[in-house]
Order: C-alpha cells, then sequence, then structure tokens
C-alpha cells in the first residue's frame, strides 16, 4: 500500500512541478496558462479518486 502512495504523492511533485514550470518559462498571460493548470489539478484530482485518497 505505501508503494502506491508514494507514487501517488510522485505523481503529485510531478504535476505541481510542470504547473510552475509552464508558469515561469512560458510567455503565456495568467488567463491563458490556466487552462492548462486547471487540467492538471483535474488530473491530481482524478488520480486520487481513483487511488480511493
Amino acid at each position: 500500500m505505501a508503494n502506491g502512495k508514494d507514487a501517488i504523492c510522485d505523481l503529485d511533485k510531478r504535476l505541481w512541478d510542470a504547473a510552475d514550470e509552464l508558469r515561469a518559462n512560458s510567455k503565456l498571460k495568467s488567463s491563458e496558462y490556466s487552462v492548462p493548470v486547471l487540467k492538471l489539478i483535474f488530473l491530481r484530482y482524478a488520480v486520487g479518486r481513483k487511488a480511493g485518497l
């Protein structure tokens, strides 16, 4: 069970790192990068639901 939680924690960290990378290194305005970030947040939610967290 701990291995599954480790995988979720790793995915969570990778998703937030991707969002930070998008925010910091893109030439997008905040209104433009909100859609990809919201998709990442939804993906995190979906993974958490599937894992039963």
